[in-house]
């Protein structure tokens, strides 16, 4: 995976061995600032990481990197279990994505659809909502979940479960 990523940082668009590319090869100017993002929002326990001391070392950027670099080396399965426990361990009382995902979220968006990188990853993270989300979705926009995915929309009736709330449901086609 460091070979991987040093190469996408250079331009060399050779493939890397055992490795999946998660991007086109115009989306990898933005490699740096998602690994920084990966790397400093880690822990989703941690709501709000702070400062994070950028390496000084080559040691010291290896160090940083192995658990961002974790999350892309099974891609995606690595990544897709990754942003699940996000969403169950985010603010379960808050049911809108940024709410319940704060700032990892927000960076997320940013450099996937504002920026138009990663959109492979984006599809990951997209699906995962999609299956897994029981928040609002009301007035999001830029999520691409897959063509097998749809959004099915229950009525209060449909709904399983206590009678005092709606609740949505994914469902693969």
């Amino acid at each position: 995976m460091h070979r991987f990523v040093s190469a996408r940082l250079q331009g060399d668009t050779r493939p890397v061995p055992g490795v999946v590319e998660f991007g086109e090869m115009k989306d990898y100017i933005h490699l740096a600032k998602l690994l920084f993002l990966l790397a400093t929002h880690l822990d989703s326990t941690v709501r709000r990481p702070g400062k994070t001391m950028r390496p000084k070392t080559v040691a010291e950027s290896l160090t940083f990197l192995d658990g961002a670099l974790s999350l892309l080396q099974s891609w995606p399965e690595r990544f897709a279990i990754h942003v699940n426990d996000r969403l169950v361990q985010g603010r379960s009382n808050e049911y809108s994505l940024a709410k319940r995902l704060g700032s990892w979220y927000l960076g997320l968006k940013a450099i996937c659809v504002k920026q138009g990188a990663f959109a492979p990853l984006w599809q990951v993270f997209s699906d995962v909502v999609f299956d897994a989300f029981d928040g609002a979705l009301r007035g999001e926009v830029g999520l691409t979940p897959s063509a097998g995915m749809a959004r099915r929309w229950l009525s209060v009736q449909e709904v399983p479960g206590p009678w005092g709330s709606v609740e949505r449901y994914c469902q693969r086609q």
